[in-house]
């Protein structure tokens, strides 16, 4: 496990680097998955290879996160199990978000809990060069994402994925740029997120600089 950041509030982003860890939060996104009605089949465990785990701990706790998988060395993600077409849209410096998925209790912060693993997220997409995400997305969450600054671009028509009707969306990461450094004029929440995401990781022996919240093209 290696701790990416804490806001000082008992909330830690980590990713997860040992199976235990990563068995975990997989076992708690299908307990989660279950509850909700989603059907994954085997789709949360057929990715394993290169996927990341952005997880979110509470005091301690783990409370969810997010799955995140690079595209493939034959250049295909998880959403092309469904919408296959899709396949020669989606750039070599692609990513697919699996599951963003948190447990009941903690989802009356969901909002703050949601956005501090997607800047880091975005931290590694600057680093790795990854210039485009995808995920599914059913009609009233694209609604919520369009609402805190998220401009997904719909790809294809809605499709049952894991049991719901869902639209395949991308986003670039110079929208997202855009987007928080609009919002971050206005609102203490977004410029927070700015610091979060410009801030320099430095370890002993080691200086890492830091990604530039720049928007491009």
């Amino acid at each position: 496990m290696e701790t990416l950041y804490e806001n000082g509030d008992g909330v830690a982003v980590v990713t997860l680097t040992t199976l235990q860890e990563i068995e975990e939060i997989v076992s708690l996104f299908e307990t989660i998955g279950k509850a909700e009605g989603w059907q994954p089949g085997d789709q949360l465990r057929a990715w394993l290879q290169g996927t990341v785990y952005f997880a979110v701990q509470v005091e301690g706790k783990l409370a969810g996160g997010i799955q995140f998988v690079p595209v493939s060395a034959g250049g295909t993600l998880p959403c092309h199990a469904v919408w296959p077409e899709l396949a020669g849209v989606s750039k070599p410096d692609a990513a697919h978000i699996v599951i963003v998925a948190l447990s009941p209790e903690y989802r009356g912060r969901a909002a703050g809990l949601f956005w501090l693993p997607a800047v880091e997220i975005w931290r590694y997409c600057s680093r790795k060069r990854i210039s485009e995400m995808w995920l599914e997305v059913t009609p009233p969450m694209l609604k919520f994402y369009e609402r805190i600054g998220w401009a997904l671009e719909v790809a294809d028509p809605l499709r049952m994925h894991w049991g719901e009707l869902c639209y395949p969306c991308r986003i670039s990461l110079n929208a997202v740029t855009r987007s928080i450094l609009r919002r971050a004029v206005k609102s203490e929440c977004y410029r927070k997120l700015v610091d979060q995401a410009c801030r320099e990781d430095q370890r002993p022996g080691e200086r890492k600089e830091a990604p530039q919240l720049v928007a491009t093209g």
